[in-house]
């Protein structure tokens, strides 16, 4: 099981019709190559119960198909990945596994500049011998 995010990279943008107090930053639209976050990121309050490779960016895998969206025609593999390893997803590890997983899909780990948040894992059927790729998307839009 692995929750992979895209982050959009922070630009600056004149906002001289908006109230001191009520602006925020700037942030890129879409995800490419060129506007996609890659720096580590920073331990805040919430992130340091999340393992320190989620705060690492990756490149795409080797084979990844990337994924094609409607607010952004295509998504690459690359991203801040959560990997949870297999033997995490039972009945009896459920609570802690869940914990994790509400932590990353809080403001502990997105952000306003994340883009796109996919959750993929491979499921076995040991009775007919075969497996299915699963890949769930939500695309954030630049709007919010």
């Amino acid at each position: 099981l692995r929750i992979r995010q895209q982050v959009a990279k922070t630009k600056t943008c004149a906002r001289s019709q908006v109230p001191f107090n009520l602006q925020r930053k700037c942030h890129e639209a879409a995800v490419t190559p060129e506007t996609e976050e890659k720096a580590t990121m920073s331990p805040v309050a919430g992130r340091t119960q999340m393992p320190a490779s989620a705060r690492v960016w990756s490149d795409s895998p080797h084979g990844d198909a990337g994924l094609y969206g409607e607010v952004q025609r295509f998504y690459s593999g690359s991203g801040y990945s959560l990997d949870i390893p297999p033997r995490n997803v039972t009945m009896s590890h459920w609570r802690d596994t869940l914990h994790l997983i509400n932590t990353a899909l809080s403001d502990a780990w997105l952000s306003t500049n994340t883009r796109l948040v996919t959750i993929e894992m491979l499921m076995e059927n040991k009775e007919l011998g075969g497996h299915v790729v699963v890949k769930l998307a939500v695309e954030c839009t630049a709007a919010g």
